[in-house]
């Protein structure tokens, strides 16, 4: 039967990592050269080892408890319902504005496309409308079943290793030293201004213990996929980042269009190769959007489940593919919602990561309850501390920027006490 079917660990391992490594990346990692010159590198070293002991609760947590409901069954089981709750619902307003953000950056990079952007523009179709039809069709798409799940990311993997794979074979004949060198403009200030950006490309991390209880033999494999999902994607955003310094300095132009010029000059074949890599890159953005989405359902679905949100007999439903439909369509009309609502990039940021960060604090409070020790304390004080980062930033942009955030979260709070007085 459907329910019995189950995805490899190799195969949930690229999953999680093709959720995470993605858009903010791909954007952002010129910014960060610019920011923290010679030591780019080292800005996602330092944020991979503030998250990891979270990192490292997350996978004990799997171990414990391998089942649907991630943040929520862990913050639930020792905290009580109404933390569950809460880090739950934190987590997915998070999720979903780091969501939107993806899906705005494909669209916005779909209508780049002459080819593309102009007959959508004749006939009517805006930026948004793009949107709101990508959200209806990979809802769609997630209530078939976990194995087109499975194929589909696998197959916006492959499309993701090709830039990283240019990146790479340009490397072996532009890397140069003296390049890092020149990339001078490093304080220790402009590393840690450049956190919350890095922080935003590591969101979900953990996505895959809402779904551990997809992944074979989940007691034995779950943890190990978090761990190892999490050591490939430090691997990759340092190399690569080493690379990019290496090849380009502290350009704020494209690298992973920049490598073949560099090496072919203005030929066909260059001008052809970038139009591929370019394509792959946007589409790929598009695995980590569909990877969150599908994993964010079985959060909710969790929360209906213990009958902490309102009408949770319903959102509990599955349909014959063993998918939570209502679940799904709930997601789709509040990622709907915000698209519509937040159309600024700083605020669909501020939003993501402070909802999640959040919810990695309950993670690690819950965590110190269950086992007080030195892990559960380091986990405290590293979300703690990417919270003051962050803090910084959205005070730069100012408090209004997190309004929405609030008006979501006060809604998630309704929509439980509604549940408890009913």
């Amino acid at each position: 039967m459907l329910e019995n079917k189950k995805i490899s660990f190799l195969s949930a391992v690229l999953i999680n990592t093709n959720i995470v490594i993605g858009s903010a990346f791909f954007v952002g990692a010129p910014e960060i050269s610019l920011k923290a010159g010679f030591a780019a590198p080292l800005v996602w070293v330092v944020c991979a080892a503030l998250l990891t002991p979270l990192v490292l609760i997350f996978s004990k947590f799997a171990y414990k408890y391998p089942e649907a409901g991630g943040i929520y069954v862990y913050s639930e089981s020792e905290l009580g319902r109404f933390w569950g709750y809460l880090g739950a619902w934190l987590y997915f307003i998070g999720t979903t504005a780091g969501n939107a953000m993806v899906l705005r950056a494909f669209a916005r990079g779909l209508y780049a496309f002459s080819c593309i952007g102009q007959p959508l523009g004749s006939i009517g179709i805006s930026q948004l409308i793009l949107e709101v039809a990508l959200v209806l069709f990979f809802a769609w798409l997630s209530l078939r079943n976990i194995q087109l799940f499975e194929r589909v990311q696998l197959l916006f993997t492959g499309l993701k290793i090709i830039p990283f794979l240019v990146l790479a074979i340009g490397a072996i004949a532009l890397f140069a030293p003296a390049q890092l060198m020149q990339a001078s403009n490093f304080t220790s200030g402009s590393l840690f201004s450049a956190i919350p950006a890095v922080l935003f490309a590591f969101i979900g991390i953990e996505a895959c213990s809402a779904i551990i209880n997809k992944v074979d033999n989940a007691r034995r494999t779950g943890f190990k996929v978090i761990l190892t999902s999490f050591a490939v994607i430090v691997a990759v955003y340092a190399i690569a980042q080493l690379f990019i310094v290496g090849m380009f300095g502290q350009s704020l132009n494209d690298p992973f269009l920049a490598v073949l010029p560099r090496m072919l000059g203005n030929s066909a074949l260059a001008v052809w190769g970038n139009k591929v890599i370019s394509t792959a890159i946007l589409f790929s953005f598009l695995g980590g959007f569909y990877g969150m989405f599908y994993v964010n359902s079985w959060n909710l679905f969790a929360m209906a489940q213990q009958r902490s949100i309102a009408g949770y007999s319903l959102w509990q439903r599955l349909n014959k593919q063993q998918t939570p439909w209502a679940s799904i369509m709930l997601q789709t009309a509040l990622l709907i919602i915000m698209l519509i609502v937040a159309r600024s990039g700083d605020l669909l940021i501020a939003m993501g990561d402070l909802g999640v960060l959040l919810a990695y604090l309950l993670t690690a409070i819950a965590y110190v309850r269950a086992c007080p020790g030195l892990l559960g304390t380091a986990g405290v004080v590293a979300a703690s501390v990417l919270g003051g980062f962050l803090l910084q930033e959205v005070h730069g942009f100012g408090w209004m920027v997190t309004l929405p955030f609030w008006v979501m979260f006060i809604i998630g709070l309704i929509m439980y006490r509604r549940k408890k007085a009913s």
